[in-house]
């Protein structure tokens, strides 16, 4: 009897412990699944929170000035949220530097430049560097090209375009396209003195820019097209005369009219469509309504950039 007794516990003991050590088993197993329902969700939303593909390599390169700065801001935010993750944003910069000028620093190899690039992280800038070395640093998709604002209407200051063209294209690492960065008129009510050979007529300025980008940009076979800004601003001032889009009369506002600029380059060399941009630098600053308007008025400097 007491060796079946103490067989019978054996048994019932053994009974007991494969019971526990099943719902352990059982507990693990749901506590599991769990985990991993989450992390599915979790993985979900985070991939649904990332642009849906990777765009194709993007680099640019602007020949220009203290507008290029206006203009290319907030480009790298711009190609972030369209899914570019390669690409290089850069512009070499002299203030207020023309055509004739970019020609002289070219051939004096003058390191007269402040480079500034951009690859997702923040603006790097290298100072004092030649025009050849800007060409040099990558291998450009695009070269972006400008005249000085305050000539920008002068049909003969643009008899230095073709020698630009020819210095990009003995300096370049590829064969880079082209591009002509259109300015903007300055503010009606500037004093510049720079604005003196429009008579201080914004419309006027705005006019014989136009015209010259019709008689020297359009009829270049060298440039394949124009980024259309001050069309863009001309569109965005009749649409909101009371507000301002330059701070000091011909330099864009931060956030507006370096955002309305930025959305005009990122609308160009991308074809995104304008209205499904969420990017907003400012959310206080450019409300809803006003965001309507610039992305009403890039969207038709687009459409038709010279009129």
């Amino acid at each position: 009897m007491n060796n079946t007794k103490k067989a019978f516990s054996l048994i019932l003991c053994l009974v007991i412990a494969f019971a526990f050590v099943g719902c352990s088993i059982g507990d693990n197993t749901v506590t599991s699944e769990t985990e991993v329902s989450l992390t599915q969700t979790e993985a979900k939303e985070s991939t649904t929170a990332q642009p849906v593909f990777q765009q194709e390599p993007l680099k640019i390169l602007s020949v220009g000035n203290s507008l290029s700065r206006d203009g290319m801001h907030y480009l790298p935010q711009l190609l972030e949220e369209a899914g570019y993750t390669d690409f290089v944003v850069a512009y070499l910069y002299v203030g207020g530097c023309s055509l004739e000028e970019h020609v002289k620093n070219a051939k004096g190899n003058r390191k007269v430049y402040d480079y500034f690039e951009n690859t997702g992280n923040g603006w790097g800038c290298k100072e004092n560097v030649s025009l050849k070395y800007g060409l040099g640093a990558h291998k450009w998709d695009y070269v972006v090209l400008q005249q000085a604002s305050r000539l920008s209407g002068i049909s003969s200051s643009y008899k230095y375009l073709d020698e630009l063209i020819s210095v990009v294209g003995n300096n370049k690492q590829d064969n880079p396209q082209l591009l002509w960065h259109m300015t903007w008129a300055y503010e009606s009510g500037s004093d510049l003195d720079l604005f003196k050979k429009y008579d201080y007529d914004r419309h006027k300025m705005h006019r014989q820019t136009v015209s010259c980008i019709k008689e020297h940009i359009l009829t270049n076979e060298s440039i394949k097209g124009v980024i259309p800004v001050g069309a863009a601003v001309e569109s965005y001032r009749n649409a909101a005369p009371d507000s301002s889009v330059t701070k000091d009369g011909r330099h864009m506002t931060k956030p507006l009219g370096r955002y309305l600029a930025g959305l005009v380059w990122f609308g160009y060399l991308t074809e995104y469509d304008i209205d499904s941009v969420k990017f907003n630098p400012d959310k206080e600053i450019l409300t809803e309504k006003t965001v309507t308007v610039i992305k009403e008025s890039v969207k038709s400097a687009l459409e038709n950039p010279i009129e």
